[in-house]
């Protein structure tokens, strides 16, 4: 009986360690799930690889932080979408994720909603922005 059980503890942790490696390994994500966040540093490159998500000062001297879409080929990453445009954050706390099955919410450090897509109508099920 005990060799099953340190077989098996044996078998659990080299199969965790796999998965850590395959996880670090995997390819980009170009999407995010209701159950997942991205959190300022963090970005998600569309799966053409012409635009990428996350947060970002428009100039290196701003406090500022946004969470935009940009060309990622163009060198100076030109903008063109801007979720909290009239509610910047002041530091890197900021975490956009997928609440209530169909809104778009950006976090300030305090947890706190700063934007939101403030979606109407009904609920769409397991929600994926890609």
């Amino acid at each position: 009986m005990m060799k099953f059980i340190l077989r098996s503890i044996l078998l659990l942790f080299v199969s965790r360690a796999c998965l850590i490696f395959v996880a670090s390994t995997a390819l980009p994500v170009d999407m995010i799930l209701q159950t997942q966040s991205i959190r300022d540093g963090e970005t998600i490159v569309s799966s053409g690889g012409n635009f990428e998500l996350g947060f970002f000062s428009p100039a290196s001297n701003s406090p500022k932080r946004y969470l935009g879409i940009w060309y990622k080929e163009i060198s100076n990453g030109t903008v063109v979408w801007v979720a909290n445009r009239d509610s910047p954050l002041f530091d890197s706390s900021g975490v956009v994720k997928i609440v209530d099955q169909r809104t778009l919410v950006v976090l300030n450090g305090d947890d706190q909603a700063v934007w939101s897509s403030n979606s109407s109508g009904p609920g769409l099920g397991n929600l994926i922005a890609q």
